[in-house]
């Protein structure tokens, strides 16, 4: 519809406005008339192509694809971005806080940095290693443990001595590992959010008694994790709770797994734990409960096995 002079004009008045005709004069003010009505009628349509492009509606943003959707691919896509950004953050901040930022493309320090990573690698945080490591990336430089250790004065030994006194050095190192071990397992018990499965993990690697426990749900599996957050170390002994029940040996054979499906579903923080809660968990619950249920049966055929032999006792007594 098309207004003028409070009138409104459809598509037959505008036809109507130009009836053929041979006066001259009729034609000039039919043509006025026609010309006002069109562009009029042009006016509201442009108003109306303004009104149209005013409540268009805004796109909304591309949310990041569900971890319950994504693909493994996808998941492994998502890992490295991720390390990427904490990767990114904490070499930022290490620059901020060094006043001779620059001095790391120097060409002259690849033993001391040798030994920043073996530091570092004591510590167990790993994007403190990734983020020096990459400094050696940068230079073509191999990673040298062994030789970072001799200059930290570690085997600052005459050559001729070495021999005789070997033996006493592999006591003594592992002597140190051990209680290097005790100490940052003890000082987890004091500080970290310790449960009944993650405290027998601890107390069984430093080689403390202690009542067999193994992770009921989630929330154990977590406190378990932060452990070895804390204590990298524990990880190559983690194989030797299979001694400890049959919960600990079917969870043992299924660990990576179980832990891998956690971290997929819930996302992990260093330090902090699962980022999202718990009860949006599905594919790792049902692979931990696999497992209780699987050392269920194992125990279940124990007690049946020594409730067989304490009768058969009884009755030879």
């Amino acid at each position: 519809m098309a207004k003028m002079f409070g009138g409104t004009y459809t598509l037959d008045d505008l036809r109507k406005l130009t009836p053929p005709t041979t006066d001259a004069a009729d034609k000039s003010e039919m043509s006025f008339s026609a010309c006002l009505a069109a562009g009029a009628a042009l006016g509201d349509l442009i108003d109306e192509i303004e009104r149209l492009q005013r409540c268009k509606p805004t796109p909304e943003p591309e949310s990041e694809p569900s971890r319950l959707t994504m693909t493994s691919g996808e998941m492994f896509d998502q890992l490295y971005s991720d390390f990427g950004r904490a990767l990114l953050l904490k070499g930022k901040e290490a620059l901020e806080a060094d006043d001779s930022s620059d001095n790391w493309q120097n060409n002259d320090w690849q033993e001391q940095l040798n030994h920043q990573i073996k530091e570092s690698v004591a510590k167990g945080d790993p994007v403190q290693i990734a983020m020096l490591c990459a400094f050696s990336w940068h230079h073509n430089w191999l990673v040298d443990l062994s030789e970072a250790e001799s200059q930290s004065g570690l085997l600052m030994i005459p050559p001729a001595s070495i021999q005789a006194i070997e033996p006493n050095l592999a006591i003594q190192d592992a002597s140190n590992s051990y209680e290097k071990l005790e100490r940052k397992v003890l000082a987890w018990t004091s500080n970290g959010d310790t449960g009944l499965s993650s405290l027998c993990m601890a107390y069984t690697a430093i080689g403390i008694e202690c009542e067999p426990a193994h992770p009921l749900d989630l929330d154990d599996l977590q406190r378990c994790l932060l452990l070895l957050d804390a204590v990298p170390e524990l990880r190559k002994g983690l194989s030797a709770m299979a001694t400890v029940s049959p919960h600990w040996l079917s969870l043992t054979e299924r660990w990576d797994e179980v832990e891998a499906k956690a971290i997929a579903e819930l996302g992990w923080e260093f330090g902090k734990g699962f980022i999202k809660p718990i009860d949006a968990a599905k594919l790792s619950c049902r692979a931990l409960q696999a497992c209780l249920a699987k050392g269920d049966e194992v125990q279940a055929q124990l007690n049946k096995a020594a409730d067989y032999e304490h009768c058969q006792y009884d009755q030879t007594a």
